[in-house]
């Protein structure tokens, strides 16, 4: 996919990562619990396996954060070739053949 040549047209309209903080800026806020998105209801294990989570790596997830936004800023800079990647990745859209594989992938 990556490898496609892509007509100017269909380019013109196209999406382009621009490496937003957008989702970096909300991690401490996730961290914190002050961005809380759809309230959980109370006792809900999934919800509360979260935050624990959370609060056992938050350092580990603020680095990543800060490094993620450092490597923003070097991608920005290079501006790197536009390539179509299907960013969309979820387990629909992942192919896994019977022996494991990963069709097309190398």
């Amino acid at each position: 996919m990556h490898a496609t040549r892509v007509p100017a047209a269909l380019a013109a309209g196209l999406p382009r990562e621009d490496y937003s903080p957008q989702w970096r800026d909300a991690v401490p806020g996730f961290l914190d619990g002050t961005t809380a998105g759809d309230a959980a209801e109370p006792g809900d294990p999934v919800a509360a396996g979260l935050a624990a989570l959370l609060a056992e790596r938050a350092g580990v997830i603020r680095h990543l954060a800060e490094r993620a936004g450092r490597l923003a800023g070097v991608l920005r800079a290079r501006r790197p070739p536009l390539v179509l990647c299907h960013s969309d990745i979820h387990a629909g859209n992942v192919l896994i053949s019977d022996d494991g594989a990963a069709p097309g992938c190398t």
